[in-house]
Order: C-alpha cells, then structure tokens, then sequence
C-alpha cells in the first residue's frame, strides 16, 4: 500500500482534490471519499481526470479529506497521540 505523507497533508491543508494511486495511505485516506483514485497502470486516468473537472465532486472531495485532518491529524492530535503512549 502507499504511505501518507507530509506532501499529502499540504495539499488537503489548502483543500485541493489530489488525484493518487490506490493504496491504503496508513489508514487514512479513502480512496473516492478524500482522494481521487487511479490505478497504478494510470489505465483509468481518463476517469480520474473527468472526476476532478466535477466541480462539485472536486469539492466534496477536498472538503472530506480537509475534515478528515482538522478533527484528527494535526500536530496537536499527534503530540496528544505521544503524551499519552507515555507512561
């Protein structure tokens, strides 16, 4: 599977649809609900792209992955995550 990144968070921070391969992305991100998928082959990428010219799917999109990170994926969800595995 593919593993969530800093450059993901950047772009859900400023509330762009990102168009990714399919992968698990550590749990996190749905395939469809926060992300456009296409297939490692980019065999379906004529539909992805016709995904993205949908503005009100681009949007749904975008605002999901961007919920998804404010209530639970911040620095501040993170330190919290930390503080608490400790003993």
């Amino acid at each position: 599977g593919k593993s969530i990144s800093s450059r993901h968070f950047e772009a859900i921070g400023t509330r762009t649809c990102q168009i990714l391969i399919e992968g698990d992305y550590n749990g996190i991100l749905i395939a469809g609900e926060h992300y456009i998928p296409v297939k490692r082959d980019l065999s379906d990428i004529d539909r992805a792209i016709e995904m993205l010219r949908d503005e009100p799917l681009r949007r749904r999109i975008a605002d999901a992955a961007f919920d998804l990170v404010a209530t639970g994926h911040t620095y501040d969800h993170r330190v919290a995550g930390v503080l608490a595995a400790l003993p």
